[in-house]
């Protein structure tokens, strides 16, 4: 487990996530959002253009 790192947005399943940690578990980077799921960062999501925002980032964290 890395430690906490300034939060950013970055990419995670498939949309733009304010990213507070970055994980890895068995050879598997896994990310914490700021609205609070731990999701798989996959090689797509590093690969997306333009990704949809979530919304709850965006309202939990509006000065990022």
């Amino acid at each position: 487990m890395s430690p906490r790192t300034k939060p950013r947005w970055e990419t995670a399943s498939q949309r733009r996530h304010i990213i507070r940690e970055h994980r890895v578990v068995d050879g598997v980077g896994w990310v914490l959002t700021g609205c609070g799921s731990l999701a798989e960062q996959s090689r797509y999501d590093l690969r997306m253009v333009d990704p949809p925002t979530c919304p709850v980032c965006r309202m939990l964290h509006p000065s990022t």
